[in-house]
């Protein structure tokens, strides 16, 4: 473990918190590594190349964020086409691979960590809200009994 590491439960309502936290030290396979936590908790996995991070990267059952630094626009640009994640950050210092950017993004992931292609906060989302009917009402059944 590099920092963190504590339960927190002073003056805080009623549920589980963590103080942010960073091992080096689990492996890829590890449930700590492999399921979404949804609290400060990072893993730390080095990798050889561009090509070894996207395939660990894709290997998993969630895609929810995810996020890149590099300085190439080549191996941005690979990399945006072939990560399977909902929200991509390239280069984003703040909450590097958390979250959407509120009122600028829709947010929403792939694989087991969305549920729709239809992000939340995003165009469509509102349609999740409606119901369509079609409707269509050609002149009268029996219109010879109309009198």
């Amino acid at each position: 473990m590099l920092t963190g590491g504590h339960v927190l439960e002073t003056g805080l309502p009623d549920g589980r918190y963590v103080a942010p936290t960073v091992v080096a030290d689990v492996p890829h396979d590890h449930p700590l590594a492999r399921e979404e936590q949804f609290v400060p908790f990072l893993t730390l996995h080095p990798v050889a190349d561009l090509a070894e991070g996207i395939a660990r990267s894709n290997d998993s059952e969630y895609g929810l964020c995810a996020g890149l630094f590099s300085t190439d626009d080549g191996e941005i640009a690979r990399w945006l086409d072939e990560v399977e994640s909902g929200m991509c950050y390239v280069n984003r210092a703040k909450s590097a691979t958390t979250g959407a950017l509120v009122g600028a993004q829709p947010f929403g992931g792939w694989k087991v960590s969305g549920t729709t292609g239809t992000f939340a906060g995003g165009y469509d989302y509102l349609r999740q809200f409606t119901r369509e009917q079609s409707r269509t009402v050609v002149g009268r059944a029996f219109p010879e009994t109309d009198r």
